[in-house]
């Protein structure tokens, strides 16, 4: 899923297989050193770690010398070289740790667990290798095995699955993260709107590009984390109760405490948009929202801030690369 601020324009990139790519000086990120490569980057999440000591924990679940025990009391004494270690957080530690894990999987599960947090991951043809709870509800899918190797076209429309794919392209050619992009993915089911992603490149154990992993999270509940935004929210809400009218600029301005002109400004550098391309995205996302429905397309119009229906055809097309009435159908036959 994929566009921190800025987030490019959508570009009409093909969705072809492409050749794993490889960078001259990659991250090290392969299967077996997922969990440390998670543990670096967790910083980049919007959530944060606990420094809970597992003597904190009930005795069934404390440290043995063969790993975290559940159903059982132990009676053996917590190792000293994991109790009383100089510097527990010593990169030979963190590594003999995990180099003890078994199914890398396990860090995956988290994500099982965390509300509004997707994670997801593809290999380098851009085919989902992993799909959790949040998304799947995002997307309208019942189960992760409907994605599994399908790629975003399945769930987003062609100029976003365009943009997508460029976005994954550029992190596995440079072998860069992409942390906290904000942008607005329209989905042809439920779920469009803003969010805030961030992914990573994923390396097997010869270091070589196979693919990326990464989060998702709804923008509305990742503002509280974005600090550059916070100076935007109040348009934002204004935006949110009043899409469908006419909002004069210098209102918003106003509710902002800045000029019109500075308003424009920091929404161009916030979301690589004007602030009438923001409101018109909002409205596009609406009239989506509501093509679930049976109402006309002229009544959707009229509700969502358009002028007649061909003015709302003209921009979902422009936005979305589909008409409402190709919207529509692709929601009378998922999949």
């Amino acid at each position: 899923m994929g566009s921190s601020s800025p987030c490019p324009s959508a570009a009409s990139t093909s969705n072809s297989a492409t050749p794993s790519p490889s960078p001259a000086t990659p991250p090290s990120l392969s299967a077996k050193n997922f969990a440390s490569t998670f543990s670096n980057n967790c910083s980049a999440f919007p959530f944060e770690r606990s420094p809970t000591s597992d003597r904190s924990l009930p005795g069934r679940f404390r440290s043995s010398p063969h790993g975290l025990m559940a159903n059982s009391i132990l009676t053996a004494p917590i190792p000293a070289s994991a109790a009383t270690a100089k510097n527990p957080s010593n990169r030979a530690f963190q590594n003999a740790f995990f180099r003890r894990m078994g199914d890398t999987q396990q860090f995956r599960l988290l994500f099982d667990h965390l509300p509004d947090i997707g994670f997801f991951a593809k290999d380098a043809e851009g085919r989902f290798v992993a799909f959790t709870p949040h998304l799947q509800r995002l997307s309208g899918c019942t189960t992760e095995e409907e994605y599994l190797g399908r790629d975003d076209s399945i769930m987003h429309t062609p100029l976003t699955t365009a943009t997508i794919r460029q976005d994954d392209l550029k992190v596995m050619r440079t072998g860069q993260p992409l942390i906290n992009r904000v942008e607005f993915l329209f989905n042809s089911g439920p779920g469009s709107g803003w969010y805030c992603t961030t992914k990573l490149p994923i390396f097997d154990s010869e270091k070589h590009i196979i693919g990326l992993m990464g989060v998702v999270k709804p923008f509305t509940g990742a503002l509280g984390t974005l600090p550059e935004y916070a100076n935007l929210e109040a348009a934002l809400r204004l935006i949110e109760t009043h899409y469908a009218e006419s909002i004069p600029t210098d209102k918003l301005a106003s509710a902002t405490g800045c000029s019109a002109r500075q308003l424009n400004r920091r929404f161009q550098k916030a979301f690589n948009m004007s602030l009438q391309d923001f409101i018109a995205h909002r409205r596009i996302q609406a009239a989506m929202e509501a093509l679930h429905g049976s109402a006309t397309l002229a009544d959707i119009a009229s509700q969502h801030g358009f002028s007649d229906q061909s003015h709302l055809t003209r921009q979902m097309r422009k936005l979305t690369g589909m008409t409402p009435g190709q919207v529509r159908r692709r929601l009378a036959t998922p999949g």
